[in-house]
């Protein structure tokens, strides 16, 4: 505790230096808190992206009213996966916190060192998240075309083994997810070192930015990640998938659902995720310090006896 103040009363001083055990902790129920908030708002924005991706060789239906109906298929499986998303935040904090510490004596620009630094975690951690969130996303995506795909009259899809979809998807999904984690971070961060603007919400509005910017880059990867997810492909078939939507559509099918992708992985998540880095330090500097605090403080008497 800190000293006694006038009016205030003894105010609580934060522990400066916490484990790496602690920081992975807090982040984690921290993240499972401020995070739940994208998959309730942004799931109907990013049903309508994949059934726009579904492809022109799919059978389409004749009702194009069915895109914007049934726009919560496929939450069950986003919620089940909920707390994968606080993984990303736990292992990005600790990442990142090794990696400053090895790459700062190496980089003499701090600001090189940080965006490389910030970069590198923030991908490391989008995989480890990746890697929970992948039975989820398979069943996700295909719950999520199946109300289309019912109006078109197209086939239905023969039962499979998630495990193995899964494995399947997951490389082809870490391929496609983690360079736009990459550039939206290193934007973000360039942006803000840069000292650009440094007014009011300059955090979420070039948080914004950088999201928008790398929706829109990797919008291409998108497109083909939801029909390798559709047609059960994976990995190996990225590179013929991209060329084969090239020839077949051109730039429209390459960026086909580029605008609910935008406003969905770009504008919302960017902003939300810019609200809940913010509200997150402040969770996870509660847990920090209140609840593990509070347990070093009840537990230590007991082991002082002995």
């Amino acid at each position: 505790f800190g000293p006694q103040l006038p009016y205030v009363g003894q105010i609580r001083v934060p522990r400066k230096e916490t484990s790496d055990l602690e920081v992975v902790i807090g982040g984690f129920i921290a993240g499972s808190f401020v995070e739940l908030s994208l998959a309730l708002m942004l799931h109907p924005l990013d049903t309508l992206k994949t059934r726009l991706q579904r492809g022109s060789q799919a059978m389409q239906p004749a009702n194009s009213d069915i895109y914007l109906q049934r726009l919560f298929d496929g939450l069950a499986p986003v919620l089940a996966t909920v707390p994968a998303l606080s993984t990303f935040w736990a292992v990005k904090d600790v990442v990142r916190r090794q990696l400053i510490r090895s790459v700062q004596p190496l980089i003499p620009l701090a600001v090189l060192s940080d965006i490389l630094a910030t970069s590198i975690a923030a991908a490391c951690g989008e995989a480890a998240y990746i890697a929970v969130k992948t039975p989820g996303q398979v069943l996700k995506t295909q719950q999520q075309v199946a109300a289309v795909d019912e109006e078109a009259g197209a086939p239905e899809a023969r039962p499979e083994d998630l495990w193995k979809a899964s494995l399947r998807s997951f490389p082809m999904l870490a391929t496609v997810d983690v360079p736009q984690v990459g550039i939206r971070t290193g934007l973000f961060v360039a942006l803000h070192d840069s000292n650009l603007y440094t007014g009011p919400g300059s955090e979420i509005l070039l948080f914004t930015v950088a999201s928008a910017a790398a929706a829109f880059v990797c919008t291409p990867l998108d497109v083909a990640r939801t029909q390798l997810l559709l047609s059960r492909q994976g990995l190996e078939a990225l590179p013929a998938t991209l060329v084969s939507i090239g020839e077949r559509e051109g730039f429209e099918g390459l960026t086909a659902g580029w605008l609910p992708r935008l406003l969905w992985n770009g504008v919302i998540v960017g902003s939300v995720l810019g609200l809940c880095r913010l509200q997150y330090e402040d969770a996870r500097t509660l847990v920090l310090v209140e609840v593990f605090d509070r347990i070093q403080e009840t537990i230590q008497p007991y082991f002082a006896q002995f």
